[in-house]
C-alpha cells in the first residue's frame, strides 16, 4: 500500500513553554504512583491508574478542544482495567492487557485528522505510527519540544547542557549502580565506604526505576501526542493489481480450499469407521489433529480477502470479480471453520474442556461472526463500518468470555462429563476456579485431601499481594476458606 503524506501543522510553539513545566509534573507523577501501584500483584491497581490516567486524558481533550470521538474506545479500555479486579485467571488478564492497550491505541490513532471513514490499511498505519509516538515521544519532546531556550533565569543559559547532562547521567548511574552493586558485595561494600552509600534491596530498586522511567516516558509521549497533534495525515491511495491477476489468485484459492472440502465430507456423514479406513486414525487423534491447523488457514486467508479487495478498488471491473470470488471464498472458509468446530468438539468429548480449547472455540465462533460482517460491510464498499464492527465485535467479545468466568466454566463443562476428571489441571486454573470445586460433593476422600490441601496452599501464599491487589476471585476463595 502506498499512502499520500500531508504535513499537518501542530499546536502553536508559543503556548508550549506554558505547559512544558506542566507535562513534565504529570508525567512524573503518573511515574511515581504507577511505580507504586504496579509494584504487587495486578488487580484493583491497574484499575485505579487506568481511572487516573483516563481522567487525565479526558481534561486534555476538554482543555484543548481535541477530538472527542475517541472517548468511546478509552470508555472500553477502563472496562478492560476493571476486569482486573474481577478475575485472576493468567490468560484472561493476558487477552484483558491485549484489548486494553488495543483500545488505548485506538484511541489515539482515531484523532488523527483524515483517518475518520478510511479503511483498515490506514487504521492499521496510524495505530502503529501512535504506538511509536507513545512509546518514544518523550525523546523528541525533551530534545526538541521543550523550550529550554525560554528559561530566562539569570546566568541559567550557560548551565542547560550540566543540568541535561545531569538529567541523562545521574539514572545511568543509579541504574548500574543497582546493578553492579546487586552483582558483588565487594563493590557494594565500596560505594558504602566511599558514599555512605548502602543499597539493600539493589534489584528491587532497579525495577523500581524501570517501572518509573517506562510509565513516565510513555505518559509523556501520550501527551505529546496529544497536545502537539499529528503532524502526518495518511491518506489512503490503493495499491492496483490487474483484473487478471487477482481472479487467477483467488480462483487458485478457492479451488484448493474446495478440494479440501470434498475430502471431508466423508469424514462429515461417514463416522469414526470411515476416518480410521480413510486415514487410519483414531477418532481422537482425527480431532486433535486437525482444528488449529483449519483456524490457522481461514486466520491467513482472509488478510488475502481484504488485501485483494483493497488493491482492486481504482478497477470497477476487478472490484466486481473479486466480490463475486470473495463470496465464494467466505462460503469455504466458513465450511472450513465448521469442519473445525466439529473437530474440536470431538477432541473436547474425548478429553474434556481446557483452557487452550475453550478460547480456540471462542476465537472460532468470532472468526465465523467476522466472516458474515465482511461479506455485508466490506463487499458492500462499507469499509469503515467493517473495521468498527470488528472492533466492536473483539470487545464484546472478550466482555462476554469475562463475564462467563472461563476457568469456573471449564471446571463445571468437566464435572458433568462421564469421562474422568481431572483434579490435578482443574488446581492449575487458581481461584478462579476454587468456588465450582469446593461446591462438587462426589470426590473421593484422597481427592478432597487434594482439594484442601491446595486450597490452603492457595491461602498461605501471599507473596505480593496487598490492598493493591485486591480481586474479588481471591476474595471469595478467602471467605470460602475462612
Amino acid at each position: 500500500m502506498e499512502s499520500e503524506i500531508l504535513t499537518q501543522p501542530p499546536l502553536e510553539k508559543t503556548s508550549l513553554p506554558r505547559l512544558a513545566w506542566w507535562i513534565i509534573a504529570i508525567a512524573t507523577g503518573f511515574g511515581l504512583l504507577g511505580s507504586w501501584l504496579l509494584n504487587a500483584k495486578w488487580g484493583l491497581n491497574i484499575a485505579l491508574w487506568m481511572m487516573a490516567f483516563v481522567a487525565v486524558l479526558l481534561w486534555f481533550v476538554q482543555r484543548f478542544s481535541l477530538p472527542q470521538q475517541t472517548r468511546w474506545l478509552w470508555g472500553f479500555a477502563l472496562v478492560f482495567a476493571g476486569f482486573f479486579v474481577w478475575h485472576n485467571s493468567s490468560s484472561l488478564r493476558f487477552y484483558n492487557s491485549m484489548a486494553l492497550w488495543i483500545a488505548l491505541g485506538l484511541g489515539f490513532a482515531f484523532a488523527k485528522p483524515g483517518l475518520r471513514g478510511t479503511g483498515f490499511f490506514a487504521l492499521l498505519l496510524a495505530w502503529c505510527e501512535s504506538l511509536l509516538q507513545t512509546l518514544f515521544g518523550w525523546i523528541p519532546f525533551l530534545l526538541q519540544d521543550f523550550p529550554w531556550q525560554k528559561i530566562s533565569l539569570p546566568n541559567l543559559q550557560r548551565y542547560l547542557p550540566i543540568a541535561r547532562g545531569l538529567l541523562i547521567t545521574v539514572p545511568l548511574l543509579l541504574v548500574f549502580a543497582a546493578m553492579l552493586s546487586s552483582a558483588d558485595a565487594a563493590f557494594s561494600a565500596l560505594l558504602q565506604k566511599v558514599f555512605s552509600l548502602s543499597i539493600p534491596n539493589a534489584d528491587e530498586l532497579l525495577w523500581w526505576l524501570i517501572r518509573f522511567a517506562f510509565i513516565a516516558g510513555t505518559v509523556l509521549g501520550v501527551i505529546r501526542l496529544m497536545v502537539l497533534g499529528h503532524k502526518t495525515v495518511y491518506l489512503q491511495t490503493p495499491m492496483q493489481i490487474g483484473v487478471t491477476e487477482l481472479s487467477m489468485a483467488l480462483g487458485a484459492l478457492n479451488f484448493l480450499f474446495a478440494t479440501f472440502i470434498l475430502i471431508q465430507l466423508g469424514y462429515f456423514f461417514g463416522g469414526q469407521s470411515q476416518i480410521t479406513a480413510l486415514t487410519g486414525l483414531t477418532y481422537a487423534d482425527y480431532a486433535r489433529k486437525g482444528f488449529n491447523e483449519l483456524l490457522q488457514v481461514v486466520a491467513l486467508a482472509f488478510p488475502v480477502l481484504i488485501v485483494a479487495l483493497h488493491c482492486s478498488t481504482a478497477d470497477a471491473r476487478a472490484t466486481r470479480n473479486v466480490r463475486w470470488l470473495s463470496y465464494i471464498t467466505l462460503v469455504l472458509l466458513g465450511i472450513m471453520l465448521f469442519s473445525s468446530w466439529q473437530r474440536l468438539a470431538l477432541y473436547r468429548q474425548a478429553y474434556g474442556l481446557t483452557e487452550i480449547r475453550f478460547y480456540t472455540a471462542v476465537v472460532l465462533i468470532w472468526f465465523f461472526c467476522i466472516l458474515i460482517w465482511y461479506a455485508i460491510s466490506a463487499l458492500q464498499a462499507r469499509y469503515s463500518s467493517f473495521v468498527l464492527g470488528v472492533l466492536l465485535s473483539g470487545f464484546l467479545t472478550l466482555g462476554v468470555v469475562n463475564f462467563l468466568n472461563p476457568n469456573a466454566y471449564i471446571v463445571r463443562y468437566n464435572l458433568a462429563q462421564k469421562t474422568e476428571f481431572d483434579l490435578e489441571y482443574a488446581l492449575t486454573l487458581g481461584t478462579d476456579a476454587i468456588a465450582p470445586l469446593l461446591e462438587y460433593s462426589q470426590f473421593s476422600p484422597l481427592q478432597q485431601k487434594q482439594l484442601e490441601a491446595a486450597h490452603k496452599e492457595m491461602m498461605l501464599n501471599p507473596s505480593g499481594w496487598d490492598w493493591r491487589s485486591w480481586n474479588w476471585s481471591v476474595a471469595q476463595a478467602i471467605a470460602l476458606y475462612k
